[in-house]
């Protein structure tokens, strides 16, 4: 079972430009295994404050249903955040996960 504080990862990634991304992962247990939950936040360059990488303000983004703005939450966070580095932090989540041998 995963322990409550241990299931939760992020890194940062600095960009060429100067500017940094975040990526949070989260994992939990239930009846049907082991599911995670991304979040990609960018800050410009120099700047302290995080923005979340998913624009939610279009209107065709509240007309969409659940199922489908999970969907495009994801598409878009993988298009900003590149999916080999979304599963690198999914990686180190689960080897923090993982039980350590005596």
């Amino acid at each position: 079972m995963i322990g409550v504080g241990e299931n939760r990862h992020e890194k940062i990634f600095k960009l060429d430009d100067g500017s940094r991304m975040k990526i949070l992962v989260t994992a939990w247990a239930d009846f049907r295994g082991v599911e995670y939950n991304y979040s990609v936040y960018t800050s410009a360059y120099k700047k302290r404050s995080w923005n979340d990488a998913v624009d939610r303000s279009l209107t065709s983004f509240r007309e969409m249903s659940v199922t489908e703005r999970t969907k495009e939450v994801l598409k878009q966070q993988i298009k900003v955040a590149g999916r080999d580095r979304m599963m690198e932090v999914a990686l180190e989540l689960w080897n923090n996960l993982k039980p350590k041998a005596p």
